[in-house]
């Protein structure tokens, strides 16, 4: 009997995929980057904790295959936790190292003691956040922007910019804050859905625009409330995100993130784009 594959005159390879798949511009091609945040996000998830010693070899391991960049924790939550990203920072691995900071020097100085290679500086900028959470005004957050990437400058890291709660920020203020952090001298900007409740279309438009609007790398952290990260990962990439953030097995606080695994084979296999990652 004449096998599915000889009677379609296609190869047993091309049955691995639907056949209405389509080639998709991806801006940033093979140049995206993965920043693995299973040590940071991923801890925020209900029954997981990692040892010290469990965060280094986690590090090493994902060092092993090809990440990039590891997000190792947030510095100023404890000393524990400053002592752990510093080891991590110290072990010489091929990834850069980041580190999560409020706009708050010592949120700062942490991450500067721990010895990172870059620093993701965040606010939240919703109006639901500012007001309840922060007790600010948007006019209030742009000297906090400007003071705490010039710090980050000064001590010679790289400074990264986000904020927290973007996809239900109006997009006037992403704007806003994009532009001070860009001529302040951020090297990436970034933009969450901190509930993990936009859609891929809500991503493709907020994505595109701030593609648009600036020179800067774009940077994504997706949550998994509705069963979206994975897909509005793929979106965000497409919509010109460089960056994307994942966690082994999609841990993270609540519902998750966007599962590692599923991320890169998504982008090889569905998308032919190889990030050497193994």
């Amino acid at each position: 009997m004449r096998g599915m594959a000889e009677m379609n005159g296609t190869s047993g390879s091309d049955l691995a995929l639907s056949i209405y798949n389509r080639n998709v511009n991806f801006p940033w091609g093979n140049d995206i980057i993965i920043y693995d945040s299973t040590l940071r996000d991923g801890e925020q998830m209900p029954g997981v904790a990692f040892s010290p010693e469990q965060k280094l070899d986690i590090a090493m391991l994902l060092d092993e295959i090809g990440i990039k960049e590891i997000e190792a924790g947030f510095p100023a939550i404890s000393d524990r936790e400053l002592k752990t990203v510093k080891l991590i920072a110290n072990q010489g691995l091929n990834a850069r190292i980041l580190a999560l900071s409020r706009l708050r020097k010592d949120d700062i100085d942490s991450a500067i003691e721990a010895d990172v290679d870059v620093i993701l500086l965040f606010i939240a900028s919703s109006p639901l956040h500012l007001r309840y959470k922060l007790d600010m005004r948007v006019e209030e957050i742009d000297e906090k922007i400007i003071d705490a990437i010039d710090y980050v400058k000064e001590h010679g890291i790289t400074p990264s910019f986000s904020t927290e709660d973007s996809t239900r920020t109006p997009i006037q203020v992403l704007k806003r804050f994009v532009r001070i952090a860009e001529d302040s001298g951020a090297k990436r900007i970034g933009f969450t859905d901190t509930l993990g409740c936009a859609t891929p279309e809500a991503i493709e438009y907020l994505f595109s625009e701030m593609y648009k609007y600036t020179s800067l790398p774009i940077s994504a952290h997706l949550h998994n409330d509705f069963g979206l990260s994975l897909a509005n990962a793929l979106t965000a990439l497409k919509s010109g995100a460089r960056y994307v953030c994942a966690t082994v097995h999609g841990w993270g606080e609540r519902a998750g993130n966007v599962p590692l695994e599923q991320l890169v084979m998504a982008l090889q296999y569905l998308y032919g784009i190889d990030l050497g990652i193994d």
